[in-house]
């Protein structure tokens, strides 16, 4: 038996039974929003029908911009935790906040391990970043439901939001480091780049870098520069997706003066050109891109990812961005001329 291969095959039945599952769950999601009533002005909003428990219970601008691992795995696991232990209630010295620093420790340690040449650690690696993610999720949901929120919303008024997002970007930041250890200890075969003196022969060679140490320089700085450009595509990815998640929240979900632009407000929110931009933020926000890094790191083949994404990603964030920006421009001219 082929061990190498039946592994593969088991590891793509798995990924294709995810992105079928995925889509499914955004084609109902796509049917909860045209269900979506109108916040018509001097009247109480009512709260979604969906169950607690629900993927889309709290639905929202953000919930319809998350990434589908978050939406439809992490975040209901998180609720159901909360739920059966009433975490948020029994457990109140727990803060938000010391549960995003948590999830802080567990993207160190995944960082720690995927430094390591062994697939088993990269492996556990992935794992504990997941478990970083599910805290993530964990203190929104704990602080949502302190304050007696149901809606899925950025709380951007309170100092949770920034210390979540400082721990966001530090855990980020330590696992991406973690992986740039790990190709600079053992560098991937790429072409004219393969040759990578080890650290021995340049201190027998007074850290000489000439002949072929050159070369293992510019494999250094090409590593780096590959590691690099993904950085900044999630940096890139965080503040735009940041500010799209404020900006339509407040043009979509803000109480209109009269019930003409209330219902307008309502068309835009349904339609179906609001609907793709906001798809491809799903598949295209910070947590989705280290997702998509999660699941090339299980099929061993973190290098070819991020080769692929170096010069992509720039380029479907900016037009991503340009075709949001026109959607935006588009809506509020729309919302002006309703009466």
């Amino acid at each position: 038996m082929n061990y190498p291969v039946l592994k593969q095959s088991l590891a793509f039945t798995c990924i294709s039974g995810l992105v079928f599952y995925f889509l499914w769950m955004d084609i109902a999601l796509y049917h909860n929003v045209q269900h979506i009533a109108p916040v018509l002005p001097n009247f109480k909003s009512k709260h979604s029908s969906s169950s607690l428990l629900s993927p889309f219970s709290g639905l929202s601008v953000k919930m319809m911009m998350m990434d589908p691992v978050n939406n439809y795995i992490i975040t209901p696991v998180a609720q159901l935790f909360n739920y059966v232990t009433s975490f948020s209630e029994k457990c109140y010295v727990v803060t938000p906040n010391m549960i995003s620093f948590t999830g802080l420790v567990f993207a160190v340690i995944a960082a720690k391990c995927i430094i390591s040449d062994n697939i088993i650690r990269h492996r556990i690696a992935v794992l504990l970043f997941q478990i970083r993610t599910w805290c993530d999720a964990l203190d929104g949901i704990i602080a949502r439901t302190r304050m007696g929120l149901v809606k899925h919303a950025s709380l951007r008024s309170t100092s949770g939001y920034v210390i979540d997002g400082l721990a966001d970007t530090l855990g980020f930041t330590a696992f991406l480091v973690g992986c740039l250890y790990y190709f600079r200890r053992w560098p991937p075969n790429e072409g004219q780049y393969r040759v990578l003196y080890p650290k021995e022969h340049a201190e027998k060679n007074g850290g000489c870098t000439t002949g072929n140490g050159s070369q293992a320089n510019m494999t250094t700085r090409r590593i780096f520069f590959v590691v690099f450009c993904f950085g900044m595509q999630i940096t890139l990815s965080a503040i735009l997706w940041d500010r799209y998640i404020h900006t339509y929240s407040e043009l979509l979900e803000s109480t209109q003066p009269t019930v003409g632009k209330a219902m307008a407000q309502n068309e835009l929110l349904k339609s179906a050109f609001n609907w793709i931009i906001m798809w491809f933020w799903r598949v295209s926000n910070a947590h989705c891109l280290i997702q998509f890094l999660l699941v090339a790191i299980v099929i061993d083949k973190m290098w070819e990812f991020l080769r692929f994404v170096q010069y992509v990603g720039f380029v479907e964030l900016l037009i991503l961005a340009f075709f949001s920006e026109f959607n935006l421009h588009r809506m509020k001219n729309y919302l002006m001329e309703v009466i």
